[in-house]
């Protein structure tokens, strides 16, 4: 199984099993309370609908009252919510646990922002990825001239087939029981890679990936 169908069997997987939420649908501050104060507000709100909408009665007072509570409670929650976060990280810094701040700073001021970037007018992925290539083509070596570029050729086809021994005892030793030790050890909890797939995609899924990934691996070196 190449690598490309691993990627796409664990995508297939994720999508079938796990149900998958914008992240700024969850809020840090919202409670049991914020909930029943929710659900008045919504009752009420359809209750009006179905009297047909009237500009007065104890309907109308009802329905505004519930929802001036909820928005109230709302705020005052958040507010709350804000102080502690503003004293957890006041704490932090008096205590001098630097770490710690920075991931209380970070989760409330940082912001996921899209800005456009422009590279010698390229706006493009392709196109700036393709200004990056060109450029680091140039300076790769220290000058243009065939000498250099053999020379380099020449020693990395030397060290290639100095560690090309070592390299194939070293994936003999990879076997199915030291992946699956690997991703044991793996953090949980941390954003997906460029291909969209976190270590829980490896961790939960079905024993015989190992399996598959120990053979690609063997195929990899082999095919060096």
């Amino acid at each position: 199984m190449a690598l490309g169908q691993v990627r796409l069997a664990l995508h297939c997987a994720a999508s079938t099993a796990v149900h998958r939420i914008p992240c700024n649908t969850l809020k840090p501050f919202w409670n049991e309370e914020l909930d029943r104060l929710k659900n008045n507000s919504i009752f009420w709100h359809n209750l009006w609908i179905d009297a047909g909408k009237p500009s007065s009665g104890v309907v109308q007072h009802t329905r505004l009252a519930c929802k001036a509570k909820y928005k109230l409670a709302m705020k005052n929650a958040y507010t709350l919510f804000e102080n502690k976060l503003s004293d957890e990280m006041y704490s932090h810094f008096m205590n001098k646990r630097i770490p710690e701040f920075w991931k209380t700073w970070n989760s409330k001021f940082r912001k996921n922002t899209s800005k456009q970037v422009n590279i010698n007018g390229h706006v493009s992925d392709i196109g700036i990825a393709n200004e990056f290539a060109t450029y680091f083509k140039q300076v790769f070596h220290s000058s243009n001239d065939q000498e250099t570029c053999d020379e380099y050729l020449c020693k990395r086809k030397e060290c290639i087939n100095e560690n090309l021994c070592a390299s194939h005892k070293c994936i003999e030793s990879v076997t199915v029981e030291l992946l699956d030790k690997c991703m044991q050890k793996l953090n949980l909890g941390k954003a997906c890679g460029p291909d969209d797939l976190c270590a829980e995609h490896l961790l939960y899924s079905h024993p015989i990936l190992f399996k598959h990934l120990q053979v690609l691996l063997q195929t990899s070196v082999s095919q060096f």
